[in-house]
């Protein structure tokens, strides 16, 4: 009896692992060469290369892109709705762009922190050759998904210290989420800054976050192209104690220009708008 009892315990516990375990979809692009800024739809691939794949049970948590640049100035970086990976640098050399050898390939990880709603697309930079695309995901089992916000500034720019009032904005372009339901979670930067010491906090109820360290340089400031932004993340730690009324604000010191701005909130009560 006991044995039987161990036996369905451990099964329960193989089932639970499995369901959640991450799932691996390998797409090969057979050396397809990109030259410039381009854009690859992660699930347009995925349904060419593997029919009957539905992306709405899935969700997407990072790539593998085995690639290099003919350079090594190629960049590449992963954008998931919302959220957008680090930028990295795919690094090569004119002599062996040319040559189909392993080693002459490296592997880029682009990692999402924060769900999958939205498109699946991976922004390239330079003249970059790439073998194959890994995609890491997991099956969507979630009930209470978080909601995501987002908030276009297009460059906006900002001078000094300053003030985001974040539910002020939210209406702006979503008047009919009603906030008071909601708690927010975290906060997402796509930010610049001039000198590379600009910095972010998140403000809530009284409760000011850590501030962040906002990169940038002079070179690259006054350039709007997606790839020149980093992203910076701000964690609302007391998020429990959050009244309904209470205040969403970000703070920020420096000379500063913001792409966008991403909100992850939660329902109080459960259920979505």
């Amino acid at each position: 009896m006991m044995k039987l009892r161990f036996l369905a315990i451990f099964t329960l516990l193989t089932l639970t692992v499995s369901l959640f375990a991450q799932e691996r979809m390998i797409i090969e692009m057979r050396d397809q060469v990109f030259q410039g800024s381009s854009v690859l739809n992660l699930k347009q691939l995925a349904r060419r290369f593997n029919m009957g794949f539905d992306p709405t049970r899935f969700d997407l948590k990072g790539v593998y892109v085995v690639a290099k640049s003919r350079h090594g100035m190629g960049e590449a970086y992963l954008q998931v709705g919302n959220e957008r990976s680090y930028v990295e640098r795919i690094s090569g050399n004119p002599m062996d762009f040319e040559i189909d050898r392993p080693m002459t390939y490296e592997q880029i990880s682009l990692n999402i922190n924060d769900g999958s709603r939205g498109e699946w697309e991976l922004y390239l930079k330079g003249i970059v050759r790439i073998k194959r695309i890994v995609l890491l995901m997991e099956r969507s089992f979630s009930q209470n998904p978080a909601e995501r916000i987002q908030l276009n500034f297009f460059g906006a720019e900002f001078n000094g210290a300053n003030t985001i009032r974040l539910k002020q904005e939210i209406m702006r372009e979503y008047p009919y989420i009603n906030l008071r339901e909601h708690k927010i979670k975290r906060v997402i930067l796509m930010a610049k800054s001039q000198v590379g010491r600009g910095t972010a906090a998140l403000f809530i109820d009284g409760h000011r976050s850590y501030p962040e360290m906002i990169n940038g340089n002079p070179a690259s400031y006054h350039d709007n192209a997606p790839y020149t932004f980093s992203r910076v993340v701000l964690e609302n730690t007391l998020m429990d104690t959050n009244a309904p009324d209470g205040v969403w604000q970000v703070l920020l010191n420096g000379n500063i220009k913001i792409d966008s701005i991403a909100v992850v909130l939660e329902r109080r009560f459960g259920n979505h708008w």
